[in-house]
C-alpha cells in the first residue's frame, strides 16, 4: 500500500513539475491581407537544395586532393576527386572533411543549392592507418582528374 501511495505522489509531483518547465508560445502578430514569403526566402535561404549521401569504402590521399571510391548502382566502381584546392577557401571553401567513429562512415556528402554545386564533405574514420585509408602512388600522374570544377552528378 505504501508502495501505490508513493508511486501515485510521484506522478502527481511529475504532471505539477512538467507544467512549471512548459514553455509558452509568443504572442503572433495580425496576418496581413497580402502574401508573405515563406520564412527561409525572408532570411534569404536557398529555395532548392539538395544533398546527396554516397557511402564509401575507401579514400586514397594523393598529392592533389582525394580520390573517393564508391559503388554505383550497377555495382561498377565509381570515383570522386575532391582537389585539395576546395578546401583553401577559408569561409568560401567548398570542400571539407570530418573524422569520427562509427559504423556509418565514410561517406560524402555532396549539395546542390538552386541547381548548382555548393560543397561536398569528405565523413572519414579518424584511425588513418586502418583499411578505408590509402595512399596514391606520387609517380602516377592524376592532374587531369584533380583538374574539375564540381563532382560527377550520376552514381
Amino acid at each position: 500500500m505504501k508502495r501505490a501511495v508513493a508511486f501515485l505522489l510521484a506522478g502527481a509531483l511529475l504532471i505539477v513539475g512538467s507544467s512549471a518547465f512548459a514553455q509558452t508560445q509568443p504572442a503572433q502578430p495580425a496576418q496581413s491581407a497580402q502574401p508573405t514569403q515563406p520564412p527561409s526566402a525572408q532570411q534569404g535561404y536557398a529555395k532548392d537544395a539538395y544533398v546527396k549521401n554516397i557511402p564509401c569504402f575507401k579514400i586514397l590521399v594523393y598529392r592533389l586532393g582525394y580520390e573517393v571510391l564508391y559503388f554505383k548502382g550497377d555495382m561498377s566502381i565509381g570515383r570522386i576527386y575532391v582537389p585539395l584546392t576546395w578546401f583553401n577557401g577559408g569561409a568560401k571553401a567548398v570542400a571539407y572533411i570530418t573524422y569520427g567513429n562509427g559504423p556509418q562512415l565514410p561517406y560524402v556528402s555532396i549539395a546542390w543549392v538552386d541547381g548548382k554545386f555548393d560543397h561536398v564533405t569528405i565523413n572519414a574514420l579518424e584511425d588513418m592507418q586502418g583499411p578505408t585509408w590509402g595512399q596514391i602512388d606520387p609517380s602516377v600522374d592524376l592532374t587531369s582528374q584533380f583538374n574539375i570544377q564540381e563532382p560527377p552528378r550520376e552514381f
